[in-house]
């Protein structure tokens, strides 16, 4: 057999998950742009959500290799090959022609989420090249990100954000990440020094050092953080510092050593520039509330300027002598409305 059963469900999933994602992305894009009622008005909606769904699950495959063990990319690349034809005659043959288009424009200087509207509308147009509208909407840089955008935030990084989402776990088990005994105030310099060769070790790959000390959805556009113990402090500084051919100095190196606060980060997103004002992170053991003896907030990147997605960052220094190391432990980030919640074990990082 040419792929696992899991393989198979994997498949499956990607594929139901593009299509109802395809089918509702037409009305709300609607109320916003009402220039789109060009594609109902040509009878083209079920066309359109084809193309949506095989837009989703080429991003998706597209990161395949990055996503799996090499040995098990071509079971997962046949699972989504007979899933997708399954699903309609000869859609795998059209995922490969989307994907061929996206590399090449990409290649060629142009943002992934403007090639992945792209392709959309040219086929769109080509479907019904009597629509005058058609060929007009085609062209318009707003439209081609607008459609494009919605697919690219979905679907890039699918398989971490759906299917691996134990990577962490997986790589404590093989040994592969740092933390083991739970968070340490005080570091020997035995350990400093082995946090910062850690971190110097993985100067091409900084997910390494990330992503065993993050919590909840750490992918770009999904809410997540990391816990910014010294260890981790350590070590990020100094693979930052590797990059660029340099190394931690003894003061840096003391003024992680000798701080009095943990760091909390979250990474979250919002439809408006200042949607990161009045935001702040508390945490909660028990009946017990604690709050950030201070608050830093980067600056907020628009993601394009055609589509409204900002990203923010916000870190709250908390006291160790507050906080209870041991205990299961709620991270809450207070926004304008409501709030987002992320259950946290500081026994898993070191």
């Amino acid at each position: 057999m040419l792929y696992s059963k899991e393989q198979l469900e994997i498949a499956e999933k990607l594929i139901k998950s593009a299509h109802i994602f395809a089918v509702g992305t037409y009305t709300p894009m609607l109320d916003k742009f009402p220039e789109l009622e060009s594609v109902a008005k040509s009878n083209l909606l079920e066309f359109w959500d084809c193309l949506i769904t095989i837009a989703g699950v080429g991003t998706a495959f597209m990161e395949t290799a990055d996503s799996f063990p090499e040995e098990e990319i071509p079971g997962i690349t046949c699972a989504i090959r007979d899933k997708l034809n399954e699903w309609q005659s000869d859609s795998y043959n059209v995922m490969v022609d989307f994907i061929h288009y996206v590399d090449k424009l990409v290649d060629s200087g142009v943002e992934i989420p403007a090639a992945i509207g792209g392709w959309i509308w040219v086929n769109l147009e080509k479907h019904d090249q009597s629509t005058q509208r058609l060929r007009e909407l085609a062209s318009s840089l707003k439209l081609v990100k607008v459609v494009g955008i919605p697919i690219f935030i979905t679907f890039h990084n699918w398989w971490k954000q759906t299917v691996n989402k134990s990577v962490c776990q997986a790589r404590e088990e093989k040994g592969e990440v740092l933390y083991i005994d739970g968070i340490k105030v005080d570091l020997a310099e035995e350990e400093a020094k082995e946090a910062i060769n850690w971190g110097a070790g993985n100067k091409d790959s900084i997910k390494n050092i990330f992503l065993p000390y993050s919590f909840g959805e750490p992918e770009i556009y999904q809410e997540g953080g990391a816990v910014l113990t010294k260890t981790y402090a350590l070590a990020m500084l100094s693979c930052r510092l590797a990059r660029e051919h340099k190394s931690l100095d003894r003061a840096e190196i003391e003024e992680i050593l000798n701080s009095d606060t943990l760091g909390i980060a979250v990474t979250t997103y919002g439809s408006k520039a200042d949607f990161l004002k009045g935001s702040r992170i508390l945490l909660k053991q028990g009946n017990k509330t604690i709050h950030p003896v201070r608050t830093e907030t980067e600056k907020q990147v628009e993601s394009t300027e055609d589509f409204s997605v900002y990203r923010g960052h916000l870190v709250g220094y908390f006291r160790y002598s507050e906080i209870d190391l041991k205990a299961r432990t709620t991270v809450i980030l207070v926004k304008k409305r409501g709030e987002s919640r992320f259950e946290v074990d500081f026994s898993r990082y070191k």
